[in-house]
């Protein structure tokens, strides 16, 4: 889950049992000595599971403290620690407790294997039940980490999304990340906007993966009403240089019977549009070298263009640089810049020239 993004899909660690073959002993001899070597596999391999699980917890605070400043009150919270039996993991602590969210999911799962046997009643209780628990998640302070089994964290991360004093019982504290990155990520938003940007009141989550830091906040829009206003910032950060790497940039009205339809979209003006954009941020020190690469969504039915630049070449990996920029077509302003590097495989993709013919599948 977003910690959704990083939830799911990860089963429990299973102790399997262990096959013994012992010559020239009695079918009972056999059996006992078999139950006596499983009883030892499995309390062994559960003393392995708890130390794992300890070490990854100690890890993970560490990391907290390091890179966030940050001492995760863990008493006071619900904890949460999935291990798969392919060594990748999951730690959490949250003023929610997911293991119930889990299990209803999971009841979920085995209903619709068992469809016969269950009534519309029971699915449509579970299914609020489920409404009402994801509720309680966005609405959550969620301490969290994922990673690989040789103890490599691939995303650590904080999500604040509390808004009330008092959650299922758990006091909420106001909590504050104080980073350098985080200024840096606000004067790349307003330089983006061209305006002040206020993000005191939305949900925020801040993360560490690979050589990034990431910040994104939203805000909870209504879908049900006929009209809703919908925030989604993002920005990423170079950890060593600080460089911007992408900036979202989202504040929309969402309105009931709005057109997604847009057959009269200019490609050649949505080209233009966002390579003016680049040259207007500075996004690139030399604008003359910057070269067309590709476009993508020219089909009618998708509100967002996409338009790919190449400018210039790396010269650590020696792959090229390519900036990403996305146009509204029904208000042609910016959505997203980013900065990618591509392979001699990834440039030469034909994977575009299918979002560019009409779909009748196609979302808006």
């Amino acid at each position: 889950m977003n910690l959704t993004k990083i939830k799911k899909g990860v089963t429990l660690l299973l102790v399997g049992g262990m096959l013994v073959t012992i010559g020239c002993q009695s079918e009972a001899a056999m059996k006992k000595d078999e139950l006596a070597l499983n009883k030892n596999a499995i309390q062994n391999t559960q003393v392995v599971e708890k130390l794992s699980k300890e070490k990854l917890k100690e890890m993970v605070l560490k990391e907290f403290k390091e890179h966030f400043d940050v001492e995760v009150d863990t008493e006071s919270l619900f904890e949460y620690i999935e291990i798969s039996d392919k060594g990748y993991w999951q730690v959490s602590w949250s003023t929610f407790n997911e293991k119930k969210l889990d299990e209803a999911n999971k009841k979920l799962f085995d209903m619709k294997g068992n469809y016969k046997e269950i009534t519309k009643e029971e699915k449509e209780k579970l299914l609020e039940e489920i409404k009402e628990l994801r509720t309680g998640y966005n609405k959550a302070i969620t301490y969290y980490a994922r990673g690989n089994g040789n103890g490599n964290i691939m995303k650590i991360g904080i999500k604040n999304r509390a808004k009330d004093e008092d959650i299922y019982g758990k006091e909420v504290k106001e909590i504050e990340v104080k980073k350098e990155e985080k200024e840096i990520a606000l004067k790349a938003l307003e330089d983006f906007a061209g305006q002040k940007v206020d993000v005191s009141d939305l949900n925020e989550e801040i993360s560490m993966k690979d050589d990034s830091w990431e910040f994104f906040w939203d805000n909870e829009p209504d879908w049900d009403a006929k009209e809703t206003k919908s925030i989604n910032y993002g920005v990423t950060i170079d950890k060593e240089t600080k460089e911007i790497k992408s900036v979202t940039y989202v504040d929309d009205i969402a309105k009931e019977h709005k057109t997604n339809t847009f057959p009269e979209f200019d490609t050649e003006e949505g080209k233009k549009i966002a390579l003016d954009f680049i040259k207007e941020h500075e996004y690139v020190e030399k604008i003359d070298d910057v070269e067309f690469l590709r476009y993508w969504n020219a089909d009618p039915q998708i509100v967002l263009f996409h338009v790919d630049y190449i400018y210039g070449q790396d010269e650590e990996t020696g792959k090229t640089k390519v900036i990403k920029v996305t146009v509204n077509k029904r208000t042609k302003e910016i959505w997203s810049m980013g900065k990618v590097l591509e392979s001699d495989e990834e440039l030469k993709s034909k994977d575009h020239e299918r979002t560019n013919k009409p779909n009748p599948n196609a979302l808006g």
